[in-house]
């Protein structure tokens, strides 16, 4: 072949692949991502059914063909049933999966969560995309339409008893429907530290238009001054025709008054110097109380009594001096314990009883404040042990007061700065001595009387340590207007038993209002519903809120009730869920064959029972597993397993992998690997939007042929000429 005609036959065959390349079909990537699910939202009326078609849109070119679709509902208020759906999705198209909602009863509006997962794989190529990746939480509210619970009534009275005195009361629960009502439960609540309640009987069968008694028993603590201690009520249980009344639904409230009947000033010259009792976390403390004697006549401490009502800690008297004469001091020591619990602030009750030389009687009654915290300690502290801490939300009344917590555990003297673009701090430094840890209360202002927020951000320097920060957000819009008021929130909520926590708010005015309660968490990763109440006058509503653990540990949140322009809040610790009954760990990577993956499983049982499961790796056919895929694992053992993963077409891009340990008892655990293409040579896959098979197999045909117009007239050398099979290997004769 001439070199004018071998020039010839490269610009034609240059030209023609060029032409061709040009009017081919477009190459597209296509990705999981590209699937929608729609709605976010489905309502519906309590006791009915309903059907709301789950849309999937396919934003790709590609068509998606679905294996399965999955739902999952852990709910009291609805269930639902899937109906026929096409199973393929064309590209940019979508299709409609019915979705059969029966919705319960319920004595207010109910939101819970409809969990959809959705397996398939996109036409002309190899990407499969499981339930890890095209998921959606579809938020399923239930309306309340029926007032039957709200019939139920209550026949209070205001109650007053002494301090320290213990009485019961019975009262009436009426039921003037046509309906029986079953009564699982009366609950009493209250949250004063001078009473405590309790339910001691009631009678649960509650016919029509008849009544029944139930007794509470009230007991009156120490108080430092008479108070008044509102009392709320609920009653639940289930109609004869199946309605069911929650918390909220048929409630009411009586005060109780506890009188002060002993005041100190029976106790002419006595003082008891009370000072904030800092209890250690998972630790113990002594600490000690001064009593001084500034009257003219000595005095003979009879008892001291210490008490608090938390489980989370243990402060008590330890010794106390008996005589104190007059002009100087005594001492009572205090014990102090603290246990596994969040940090938190309390009050401990103090009693002491004693007598003058002239055998006069009297009693000093006070409360103790204490804080739980966390403390370091000194020996091997370093400079990760440096606690700075504020509250990352706080609304300030019109004592306009944030609290700073600082631990320095170092023998290094340190600053504190109170730093804020548009607010100013009083003070705005504040020394921090070496082994120390403090408290204090800096008072913040706003630059402009109009100014409703502010940033303000705390800064330790201690020693050569980076410096420690933690930042603040303040409203100043107060809360003496905000109509309602916190009964009862949980101080600490564990994430490893519970997925909500519930909160108790009433209504303190004459009026009714609309609240909005959100949860704003420090940690972005954690997550919770929001609820829309309303409330009747001085109605008091328990809300129940669900939320989402995150992955970055315990964290802690602000639950925002917000109200008439008023914002009101509390702070809760969120602790993260320990370790998973059963965790697994997976790797893979392709066999130095490069015809299949080799995937090694860790299985970790992390309870004290053995363990028995499956290893279960969801795959579209013909891609199979081989290999023992039953566990069975000791308590607190490990188990591995080596399996092979033989793929059914070529991998093309990166998979995720879902590797799933499925046990007979428990919940699955599941590790996601990622599934990389096997290295196969010169040839590559692609993927064309239209006949991809024709299309592709004219390309590879008009590559060859320019190849081989290329090397036309080359002569090769030897050992390639044997590479391409042209002649025979060296070592070989021809016959």
């Amino acid at each position: 072949m001439g070199p004018a005609l071998l020039a010839r036959l490269r610009l034609f065959g240059g030209i023609f692949l060029f032409l061709v390349l040009a009017w081919a079909p477009q190459v597209w990537a296509v990705a999981c991502s590209d699937l929608v699910i729609q709605p976010d939202l489905v309502f519906g009326n309590e006791s009915s059914t309903f059907t709301q078609n789950m849309t999937i849109q396919n934003n790709s070119p590609v068509n998606f063909n679905i294996m399965d679709v999955n739902g999952t509902e852990f709910s009291d208020y609805f269930s639902f049933s899937k109906g026929s759906f096409s199973t393929s999705i064309p590209g940019n198209g979508s299709i409609n999966v019915p979705l059969a909602f029966s919705f319960g009863s319920v004595t207010q509006n109910q939101t819970d969560f409809l969990y959809v997962q959705v397996d398939g794989n996109f036409s002309d190529s190899n990407l499969h995309c499981g339930f890890q990746q095209v998921n959606k939480a579809i938020q399923v509210t239930v309306k309340e339409t029926s007032s039957l619970c709200s019939q139920l009534d209550f026949d209070l009275e205001n109650v007053s008893l002494n301090e320290n005195t213990s009485i019961e009361e019975t009262f009436t629960l009426s039921n003037p429907t046509g309906f029986d009502f079953n009564v699982s439960e009366i609950e009493v609540l209250e949250s004063a530290s001078e009473l405590s309640v309790s339910l001691t009987e009631f009678d649960s069968d509650l016919e029509a238009e008849d009544e029944i008694d139930f007794t509470v028993e009230l007991n009156a603590l120490n108080a430092n001054q008479t108070v008044s201690v509102p009392v709320f009520v609920h009653a639940l249980g289930t109609f004869e025709n199946g309605t069911t009344c929650g918390l909220s639904a048929a409630q009411d409230s009586f005060n109780v008054t506890v009188n002060n009947t002993v005041s100190s000033a029976l106790c002419p010259g006595m003082e008891v110097q009370i000072h904030t009792l800092e209890v250690p976390q998972n630790g113990s403390a002594l600490d000690a109380l001064t009593v001084l004697n500034k009257g003219s006549v000595n005095f003979y401490v009879d008892e001291i009594q210490i008490q608090d009502a938390n489980l989370s800690l243990d402060i008590h008297e330890l010794d106390w001096d008996s005589f104190i004469p007059f002009g100087e001091a005594g001492t009572i020591n205090v014990s102090m314990e603290g246990f596994s619990a969040p940090i938190f602030d309390g009050n401990a009750s103090f009693t002491l009883q004693g007598h003058f030389t002239n055998n006069a009687s009297c009693q000093i009654v006070k409360k103790i404040p204490f804080t739980l915290k966390a403390f370091a300690g000194f020996e091997g502290s370093t400079c990760s042990d440096i606690v700075v801490k504020t509250d990352a939300f706080k609304i300030l009344g019109s004592e306009k007061e944030l609290e700073v917590f600082v631990n320095n555990p170092l023998n290094e003297q340190g600053t504190l700065n109170i730093e804020s673009t548009n607010a100013y701090a009083v003070p705005s430094t504040i020394p921090i001595n070496p082994l120390s840890t403090f408290k204090q209360s800096v008072h913040v202002e706003p630059l402009n009387e109009s100014q409703t927020s502010a940033e303000v951000e705390i800064k330790a320097q201690i020693g050569a340590c980076p410096l420690q920060s933690s930042a603040s957000k303040l409203f100043f819009s107060g809360t003496i207007n905000h109509p309602l008021e916190f009964i009862e929130v949980p101080s600490a909520v564990d994430a490893a038993n519970v997925q909500s926590f519930r909160v108790a708010l009433r209504n303190k005015t004459s009026q009714g209002v609309s609240a909005k309660v959100s949860v704003v968490f420090s940690d972005s990763t954690w997550s919770a519903a929001s609820l829309n109440a309303p409330f009747n006058a001085f109605e008091t509503r328990i809300l129940e809120i669900a939320f989402f653990p995150g992955t970055g540990g315990s964290t802690t949140a602000q639950v925002q009730v917000e109200a008439n322009g008023e914002v009101k809040t509390k702070t809760l610790q969120f602790l993260s869920p320990a370790l998973p009954p059963v965790d697994i760990q997976s790797s893979v990577q392709p066999s130095s064959a490069a015809d299949h993956y080799d995937i090694v499983v860790v299985v970790t049982n992390n309870t004290n029972q053995s363990v028995d499961g499956t290893l279960v790796i969801p795959l579209p056919p013909p891609w199979t597993v081989q290999g023992n895929t039953n566990v069975h694992v000791k308590a607190h053992g490990i188990e591995l397993r080596a399996l092979t993963l033989m793929p059914g077409a070529p991998v093309v891009s990166e998979v995720p992998l879902a590797v799933q340990f499925v046990p007979k008892k428990g919940i699955p655990s599941t590790s996601i690997v990622a599934l990389k293409p096997i290295a196969s040579g010169p040839l590559t896959a692609f993927v064309f939007v239209g006949n991809t098979a024709f299309w592709g197999l004219i390309v590879l045909l008009l590559l060859a042929l320019v190849w081989v117009s290329l090397e036309v007239g080359k002569k090769p050398e030897p050992q390639e000429a044997w590479a391409q099979g042209l002649v025979s290997p060296p070592s070989e004769k021809k016959v």
